[in-house]
């Protein structure tokens, strides 16, 4: 009866969990067919937009260049550079009227002007309204566009030394030159006027990437954006992701109460049985043989709760250690003086401005310290230890003056084996700090392969030419595997040693001694676990 009732409640849980699924997935349906629905009346709507604004744009175009054809262009404005006093004054005054009266018609107010190319005169027929700075470089662009080649009534985007854009259009008769001209951004927020409501971009490309405009030559064309259709897609994915998230949140709580039930409810049960059963033994089988097996259970029970404190207890102290391994991993990977170093030295290449290496040096410092401040179990592919390495004996060249010949031997088939940061690193900022000669120069090399008898086992050899580890700390490596750390000193190979025990038990190890040829030796065995 209980095992039935216990089938029962999985299924439920399990109705549950696929009911709740059905019902994201038509979520989601739902979701993406009102995207489809509501971009689609977009592409309507911008379509219609589109139509009429460079209907708008166009005739402005047509009837700046009727105006230009018709009026400004007659012989009575090509000579008014040739009047003087009075003739002249008058001429300009009824092209200004002209002019303004053309601006009233259309959408959009364009600034006219007539040029004297052999004269190198220039005359605004329209009062110039930004400032002179700018208006400064447009005249001098629009005077040379003048002598240059001119094509009637083409509209053109011409940009600016200080990067801002105008769109110009000139017609041409002998010397004389009449045109007009607006800039883009006075061009665009003006045009904005004809919006419906619907929140659109517009914008101006070079070529005929977009909107062409109809019966006027340019060469550009318009391009507009919907700014609406971004958000749509936006809401669109937050409502997708919302849907996946309650989706997974579903998964995982049917996942723990299903997992609570087997592992604690039912093995809870089990017991509780159990003892019921020896509780109603005396009744069946005898007093004596009902309490033995009660006492056995008892003991059982007894026994696993001594086992789980002992679990325990190693779990607090394994933390613990790991803990104040951290810390003290913590106060090796910061190394003040190394900072400051390195510090004073990008001041010196400051004050000689060789910039350059101010550049590089902030980089790979930037990178030093980005790798070094990790978390004490962390594990990094070996080439990423290696490419730091390179790093380090980089910088520390820089700002020390020493000559550093570091060679890397590394097999292909471990490249990618997955070893603690730091690890090497450790063992080459010793031999850098201990292991250079009366001249500087260190010699380093690092030879990383596979065992050549376990495959299943990573080994790595530091070697320098220094003058080796002292009689102290190989008797002591020799005798308990154990450095004593002594003012500070030997912190990092201790550090080493503790961390491989605590990600590897003994699975790992580290021997240190000095080579025959001079200077020390480390090898270190770790279990070969390449990334994926």
């Amino acid at each position: 009866m209980k095992q039935w009732l216990l089938s029962v409640k999985s299924n439920k849980v399990k109705y549950i969990l696929v009911f709740c699924v059905v019902v994201q997935l038509l979520c989601t349906g739902l979701c993406l067919v009102n995207y489809a629905q509501v971009r689609k009346a977009g592409d309507r709507e911008l379509s219609d937009y589109s139509d009429r604004l460079v209907e708008a744009i166009s005739s402005d175009f047509q009837r700046n260049n009727t105006f230009l054809q018709t009026i400004m262009l007659t012989s009575s404005y090509r000579k008014m550079f040739l009047y003087s006093n009075m003739d002249r004054v008058n001429t300009v005054a009824r092209l200004q009227e002209t002019s303004a009266l053309c601006n009233r018609q259309a959408y959009t107010e364009y600034y006219f002007f007539a040029s004297d190319v052999s004269r190198d005169s220039f005359l605004e027929a329209v009062a110039v309204k930004i400032p002179f700075s700018q208006y400064r470089l447009i005249r001098h662009a629009l005077l040379e566009a003048c002598r240059g080649e001119v094509r009637n009534g083409e509209y053109r985007l011409m940009t600016l030394e200080n990067g801002s854009r105008i769109l110009y259009t000139l017609w041409k008769y002998d010397d004389y030159v009449c045109g007009c001209w607006i800039t883009e951004e006075t061009f665009l927020k003006t045009v904005f006027l004809l919006d419906t409501g619907m929140p659109y971009r517009l914008s101006l490309v070079s070529g005929s990437a977009g909107l062409t405009i109809p019966r006027v030559e340019a060469d550009f064309s318009l391009s507009v954006h919907s700014l609406d259709r971004t958000r749509q897609l936006r809401s669109t994915v937050l409502a997708l992701f919302q849907a996946i998230l309650s989706l997974a949140v579903t998964v995982a709580l049917a996942d723990i109460t299903n997992t609570v039930n087997r592992k604690l409810l039912m093995p809870a049960r089990t017991l509780s049985n159990i003892l019921e059963k020896y509780s109603a033994a005396p009744q069946r089988t005898g007093i004596a043989e009902g309490a033995n097996a009660l006492d056995d259970a008892v003991a059982v029970l007894e026994r696993l709760g001594m086992q789980v404190d002992s679990l325990s207890l190693k779990l607090a102290e394994s933390e613990l250690e790991k803990q104040k391994l951290n810390l003290s991993f913590r106060t090796l990977q910061i190394r003040p003086h190394f900072l400051v170093n390195n510090l004073a030295m990008i001041n010196g290449m400051a004050q000689v401005g060789e910039l350059d290496k101010i550049q590089e040096m902030t980089v790979r410092l930037s990178d030093y310290y980005r790798y070094v401040l990790r978390d004490v179990t962390d594990r990094v592919p070996l080439e990423l230890e290696i490419s730091h390495l390179r790093n380090l004996t980089e910088v520390t060249q820089q700002w020390n003056g020493n000559t550093i010949h570091a060679h890397y031997q590394v097999e292909d088939a471990v490249r990618q084996a997955r070893i603690p940061v730091l690890l090497i690193s450790t063992f080459v900022e010793n031999s850098i700090k201990h292991a250079q000669n009366a001249s500087g120069e260190l010699d380093l090399e690092v030879v990383c392969r596979a065992h050549p008898e376990r495959p299943d086992t990573l080994t790595i050899q530091i070697m320098d030419n220094g003058a080796g580890f002292g009689e102290d700390i190989l008797s002591a490596m020799a005798n308990h595997g154990r450095i004593a750390q002594t003012a500070g000193r030997r912190i990092g190979i201790s550090n080493c040693i503790r961390r491989l025990e605590l990600l590897y038990g003994d699975r790992a190890g580290i021997t240190l001694s000095n080579r025959d040829t001079g200077g020390a030796l480390v090898s270190i065995l770790l279990p070969l676990e390449v990334t994926e």
